[in-house]
Order: structure tokens, then sequence, then C-alpha cells
């Protein structure tokens, strides 16, 4: 018999098609943290993954993230 395993719950997800950027924010059930990965979405690669303690924080930071690059002083 295979153990038991929790599968990550996806909690928020953001793209920005002119990057190529997505952003998913997942809940780890395990460490009841909040993992953010942004990832090129051409190469599929990740290209910043960090853990956080909250929801809102990671959400937050997601957000952040994906959107910066599209920032030009409007």
């Amino acid at each position: 018999m295979c153990p038991a395993t929790t599968v990550p719950t996806l909690v928020a997800t953001f793209t920005n098609d002119r990057l190529g950027l997505c952003a998913n924010v997942r809940e780890l059930h395990e460490s009841e943290e909040f993992e953010v990965a942004v990832m090129d979405a051409f190469s599929g690669d990740v290209v910043v993954s960090r853990s956080f303690s909250t929801k809102d924080a990671a959400v937050k930071t997601a957000e952040i993230l994906v959107a910066v690059g599209s920032m030009n002083g409007e």
C-alpha cells in the first residue's frame, strides 16, 4: 500500500502575459505554510520560490512579483 500524502491546495494564481510570468500560491498542509512559485511561462522554469507563514503575505507577494515588471510609472 502507498503511504497517504497530502496534496498542496492552490490558493491563488496570477499571470502577466506581457512578461510571460505566472505565479501560483499553494497551501502546504504538512508545514502549515504557503508557497509562492513564480514561473517563466515559456520555459516552465521556476524563477522565484519562497514560503510564507500567512496566506495574505504569500498572495500579496505573488501579485507584486508578477506585476512588478509591468510597472512603468502609470
